[in-house]
């Protein structure tokens, strides 16, 4: 009896053993140069759009885009030329009106394929500013920020700054290049959140030749709450 709970304990021990270390090789498997290399073929193979559909909504009122699809199209094909693996995949780039659900401070999304081995592409998002007369709205939100001047709707109530048409046409093209960079890791990694990974898209961004505004930059500019103005945003923080 006391071999049997003996031998039982070991066979119980050998399994734990072989399924952390099966855990461990399948988490190296997928992150090997030889799995990321695999991915983009599939991705060649079963994905091979002509060109990426472009899809323009008109804007709500109120908002607008600083870009226009020829923009898009111009970025696309820069990206392309400096790092094909974000732009391989992506069937469709929409300028569209933002979900209910999404913050202000989202101005777009990347959406995935389900499937390495299927047709379906992935989808990028891009969504418009707020206008102001001439000027596009950038919502703030930092914390500092909010303890001063409390937010219960982020229209009505969210501080922004002024930024011109130029600038917020960058804006959203350093948006553009961060979900590019969402499809690069996606692409290579089958990886779609988390900071380290917001990191890396931010830091693909400027691969691409992306600007935009840094808080240093934002602290210069007028802070407005309801059209109303509050002072620069580094003497209200």
């Amino acid at each position: 009896m006391y071999q049997l709970i003996v031998w039982g304990m070991l066979g119980f021990a050998f399994v734990i053993f072989v399924l952390f270390f099966y855990l461990v090789l399948k988490e190296r498997v997928l992150a090997s140069r030889w799995m990321k290399k695999r991915r983009l073929k599939w991705i060649v193979k079963h994905k091979r759009f002509e060109s990426i559909q472009m899809i323009a909504e008109e804007p709500e009122p109120g908002f607008g885009f600083p870009l226009s699809i020829t923009d898009v199209e111009d970025f696309v094909q820069e990206a392309r030329r400096k790092r094909p693996a974000a732009v391989q995949g992506v069937e469709t780039i929409r300028l569209r009106n933002r979900p209910d659900a999404l913050s202000l401070s989202v101005y777009g999304a990347y959406h995935s394929f389900q499937s390495y081995r299927s047709s379906q592409g992935a989808t990028i998002d891009l969504y418009p500013l707020s206008k102001d007369g001439e000027y596009y709205r950038m919502y703030l939100f930092y914390k500092d920020l909010e303890k001063r001047f409390p937010v219960q709707d982020d229209i009505q109530d969210r501080p922004y700054i002024l930024i011109t048409e130029e600038q917020a046409k960058k804006e959203l093209l350093h948006t553009l290049g961060h979900e590019f960079g969402h499809s690069l890791i996606y692409n290579l990694d089958k990886k779609l959140h988390g900071d380290d990974i917001e990191r890396q898209c931010n830091a693909w961004a400027k691969q691409f030749g992306c600007e935009t505004l840094s808080y240093a930059d934002r602290k210069k500019y007028m802070v407005y709450k309801g059209g109303m103005r509050i002072g620069t945003l580094e003497e209200v923080v």
